[in-house]
């Protein structure tokens, strides 16, 4: 989910109080190369009584191709520590050798990766590329995604067999988008923060997860994404000069 630091419309306050009174049980705000949100979301969600996992969805170059990694972290301390070593090291959008470059430095951090919309314009699975690169889980169904790429993705467990399959709603502008794609658990045991983490990270079996929902309908996808363009575009400015403080920092 997008917050107002990046290419969304709500704050971290709205986005975590919507979905406590939606009975959500497990959230993360997730903005593009921004953590002012989910870090603020962490505190919120800690109040209200949440599962809640800081993250970030990264958009980094390799070569001349943009593409997007999610990010979860167990804390926001962890967040922080990668987020310093990914942000500020070679632009304002980072560039590596490869995505497993990125995987290898979230997983470094603690973190768990995950490919949202694999088959989308920026995923790292696109026209079959990095075919090597596991990760923990891969969003077989994104709200903001076409039914036909995320076809694609529901059968890519013949190259990463052991990935969590999740559903995710990729909100930006509509809070009620959160109900409508999201991941069911179903599980013999309570499930706690700790249980969860583990098992997406594979660390054990005792969640099952069931990606829900389907793809939003083409004219709201179509009517959000320039307006995705427009709200970034507004940010551009003050994230520049904050990551340029951060950096000569």
């Amino acid at each position: 989910m997008h917050s107002i630091a990046s290419d969304g419309i709500n704050t971290a306050l709205a986005i975590v109080t919507y979905a406590k009174l939606s009975k959500i049980d497990i959230i993360s705000i997730t903005d593009h190369n921004e953590i002012t949100a989910t870090l603020r979301g962490e505190k919120i969600a800690e109040r209200l009584g949440i599962i809640y996992f800081p993250g970030i969805e990264l958009m980094f170059r390799v070569g001349g191709k943009v593409y997007e990694l999610l990010g979860y972290f167990y804390t926001g301390e962890e967040l922080k520590a990668f987020y310093k070593s990914y942000r500020f090291t070679n632009g304002f959008m980072p560039h590596f050798k490869s995505v497993q470059e990125v995987v290898k430095m979230i997983r470094g951090h603690g973190g768990a990766v995950v490919s949202p919309h694999p088959f989308g314009r920026k995923g790292i699975y696109r026209k079959l590329r990095n075919a090597e690169v596991m990760v923990d889980g891969i969003e077989v169904i994104n709200g903001f995604t076409g039914e036909k790429r995320n076809g694609k993705a529901a059968i890519l467990k013949t190259r990463n067999e052991d990935a969590r399959k999740l559903g995710a709603s990729d909100m930006h502008f509509f809070l009620s988008d959160m109900k409508k794609v999201y991941t069911r658990l179903e599980s013999k045991k309570e499930i706690t923060k700790e249980l969860f983490w583990d098992a997406l990270k594979g660390r054990n079996n005792d969640i099952f997860f069931k990606p829900v929902g389907k793809s939003f309908v083409k004219r709201k996808i179509f009517f959000q994404k320039p307006l995705c363009v427009a709200v970034y575009t507004i940010n551009w400015p003050w994230l520049y000069a904050k990551y340029r403080y951060r950096k000569n920092r």
